[in-house]
């Protein structure tokens, strides 16, 4: 994945706290890209495509603001701006820009639950469905010329929301 690919808008408190990341890959995490947490496990990692959300037990916790140090054969650390449930703002570029180059179809999104996309840039997967009980970002905006989308992250799908 990309560096830098999620912009922290605003709402994060500047909670910047560091969390363990499993041996297996070197540096794993990447400063700028999402960090989640599974249910199942102590450590955090690098978040996948569809995530976050409830239907995987896996919750958002934050955008990294280092690269993380974990290596093949060792666990490491990284270093994560922490987001609040229904405060922390994300702007990430549309997965398919041509959906939102309108105010009228931007609008058609507004309030849609949806999840993060992404193989090589992270996106907001707009054109997925909307499933307010499985999904963990909602769309609260964007810009039609930029094909960029405001996403506020719902509280089941943060570590600081969610019941586990």
């Amino acid at each position: 994945m990309a560096r830098y690919d999620i912009e922290v808008v605003k709402g994060t408190g500047g909670a910047e706290v560091e969390f363990d990341v499993a041996s297996g890959a070197a540096a794993s995490i990447k400063v700028g890209e999402p960090v989640v947490r599974s249910t199942t496990t102590d450590y955090v990692a690098l978040a996948a495509d569809g995530d976050p959300t409830s239907a995987t037990g896996t919750v958002l916790v934050g955008i990294a603001t280092a690269d993380s140090t974990d290596t093949v054969a060792a666990a490491g650390k990284v270093k994560v701006l922490m987001v609040i449930p229904g405060q922390t703002i994300l702007r990430l570029k549309a997965h398919t820009p041509a959906n939102i180059d309108t105010e009228a179809k931007l609008l058609a999104y507004m309030m849609n639950c949806v999840e993060l996309g992404g193989t090589t840039d992270w996106t907001v997967n707009e054109d997925g469905t909307d499933d307010p009980d499985v999904h963990g970002l909602l769309i609260i905006g964007g810009d039609i010329v930029k094909g960029t989308i405001d996403v506020m992250v719902k509280s089941y799908a943060t570590i600081v929301g969610c019941s586990y």
